[in-house]
């Protein structure tokens, strides 16, 4: 820097002389000279400073991007220790505690070896409490433990150079925020061989076509869908209350039109939700709802017998309890299910409030679970108020003996319970049993809440007679709640590093309090799912499943039986998937 400055001053001192040359040669005395080299040198000195100004502050500017770059280098690298601690084993580890459910249900990364970075918080310095959920993301989650309708990212394919399929991310300098970005786009093709499903897509076990009707009799229904499309933005932040998380995300299963021209659809809400720590404000899945112990389906419903999978809004507390344990409680929204009910609590601006149902009382829910090596327990349990008030107008009801009115005020409590286990057995193949069950469970347990079916084509068929299954009115005024229990088991194997199967068996029993049902409410519905799933990029799925669902009424009417109509139904379908999920 010195020699360059010194080159600097002879040069400009060059310029000044040859500059002045003229001037000193037609000078008439020596006292214009002086004066003249007083002024040459006086303007050298002037000039230099200058010089050195500017290279000082040039020194300046270098040392300040310098200093920014240091500082950016370590935000990014406390950022990529904090991701590493917080992201699923197969991405990066945290200190301590195995992945125990997904991010929906309060994940807790476990079992694997202490790390030595210690997040900070840019604001205070300070150590950042540690966040519980263990995925990025719940597009990341959904990825690697897939809810029903959804194939995951391929793990045996995730060490190739390729897009892991998990969306993709990045930080923006100098907040500490990260951003995210991604979704999946899915079609699907059915073919209904028989017994073609009045719910069309997805399956709706309880909308079967019963022997005997004209429904029964049809053959090859064909569709064809990208409903199942979706797109969800996400952002995370490390602040001293933990990580600052939110995330949106939306599909296209909301009101559709026709398929004669252009196949439209609307968007529908399907998550958003912040949460701070271990506390989650949103809509996201029920804690009653478990993620990871989903089976892997094609078919957007899944087995009969499972846990609802179930998006609402709720307000959720995570807690680890110890290496390999952790608590959830949720206070989630209610909305009471009972025969009759019409289901429209959930209104938008301008439309009317249900004239059956007025809920009072939050849905309360809980989870356990527990994971250490190959095997994975989990527990849940559900309470709610199930309340009934018309206001005092007579309404229609459906009962044993018929279509009676009632108007006033019945409630009553219901429960719910589930547990289920996931073990690895041989190679990388994985068992999954999951039992749920309870007077009241209703909507929790897997079976559609809104059809309202045609008389003859499907269990029901009356005015009002919607199939909630949480309670039902009696003739005497009382709300009584409906025990029922499901059970589901599967089996994933995987044949090669793209090929893998999973076989899902599910049944589910509806009781009858008292005798208050009508003998055509459905009574025992099983369902059969076998799969076929090729993988040759993490990020890339092809699928045959076939499906095969039956459902048994509890008896038909007189009416029924004269037209022919029997008390059961069995629908038989093929199913072809192609999804790739986003970068």
């Amino acid at each position: 820097m010195n020699k360059t400055r010194a080159i600097g001053a002879r040069s400009l001192a060059a310029i000044i002389a040859v500059t002045l040359t003229p001037a000193i040669a037609h000078a008439d005395d020596g006292t214009d000279i002086k004066s003249q080299l007083a002024a040459m040198a006086a303007a050298m000195k002037a000039m230099q400073q200058q010089q050195e100004a500017m290279l000082q502050r040039q020194e300046a500017m270098q040392a300040n991007e310098q200093a920014l770059e240091r500082r950016l280098a370590e935000s990014e690298a406390k950022r990529a220790a904090l991701a590493a601690q917080t992201s699923v084993p197969d991405t990066a580890k945290r200190a301590g505690r195995p992945a125990l459910a997904s991010a929906d249900n309060a994940a807790v990364p476990v079992g694997t070896a202490p790390s030595t970075a210690v997040p900070t918080s840019t604001v205070s310095g300070q150590p950042v409490p540690e966040p519980v959920a263990g995925h990025d993301s719940i597009a990341s989650s959904e990825l690697l433990h897939p809810p029903p309708g959804t194939i995951g990212t391929n793990p045996e394919q995730s060490g190739k150079a390729t897009p892991a399929g998990k969306g993709a991310s990045f930080a923006i300098p100098g907040i500490n925020t990260r951003f995210t970005f991604g979704g999946m786009v899915k079609f699907d093709a059915y073919d209904d061989i028989s017994g073609a499903n009045l719910n069309t897509v997805p399956t709706d076990a309880s909308s079967i076509p019963i022997d005997g009707t004209s429904q029964a009799r049809r053959r090859g229904q064909l569709m064809m869908t990208a409903r199942q499309t979706r797109f969800n933005v996400g952002s995370e932040t490390q602040t001293d209350w933990g990580a600052l998380r939110s995330f949106i995300e939306v599909d296209f299963y909301g009101t559709g039109g026709t398929a004669l021209i252009t196949n439209p659809v609307a968007p529908r809400l399907r998550h958003a939700y912040l949460s701070l720590g271990r506390l989650t404000f949103g809509q996201t899945w029920s804690v009653f709802f478990d993620l990871d112990a989903s089976p892997e389906t094609l078919d957007l419903t899944g087995a009969v017998g499972n846990s609802y999978a179930i998006r609402q809004p709720l307000i959720r507390y995570q807690m680890p309890l110890g290496r390999h344990s952790q608590l959830t409680l949720g206070i989630e929204n209610p909305d009471a299910d009972f025969l009759g009910a019409d289901q429209s609590t959930n209104f938008p601006i301008g439309s009317t409030l249900s004239t059956r149902v007025l809920n009072q009382v939050p849905d309360f829910t809980a989870r356990y679970t527990y994971a250490n090596g190959p095997i994975r327990l989990s527990a849940a349990g559900v309470v709610r108020y199930i309340n009934l008030d018309t206001g005092g107008a007579s309404l229609p009801f459906l009962g044993p003996n018929g279509t009676f009115y009632y108007g006033g005020h019945a409630s009553t409590w219901g429960f719910g319970g589930q547990i289920d286990a996931k073990i690895k057995t041989w190679g990388k193949d994985t068992f999954t049993i999951e039992a749920n069950g309870g007077p009241g469970i209703g909507r929790y347990l897997m079976e559609p809440q809104d059809a309202a079916f045609a008389i003859g084509v499907a269990p029901n068929g009356a005015v009002n007679a919607n199939p909630g299954s949480g309670a039902v009115l009696g003739i005497d005024g009382k709300l009584r709640s409906i025990f029922s229990w499901g059970l589901v088991a599967s089996y994933r194997h995987v044949w090669s590093s793209t090929l893998r199967s999973n076989f899902v068996l599910g049944y589910q029993k509806i009781g009858d309090p008292d005798g208050t049902l009508p003998v055509n409410f459905p009574d025992i519905m099983t369902s059969i799912h076998t799969n076929l799933i090729w993988s040759p990029l993490p990020q890339v799925g092809f699928g045959f499943e076939y499906i095969r669902e039956s459902l048994a009424l509890r008896g038909q009417t007189p009416a029924n039986e004269a037209l022919g109509y029997g008390n059961s139904g069995i629908t038989n379908r093929i199913q072809f998937t192609a999804q790739y999920n986003l970068f």
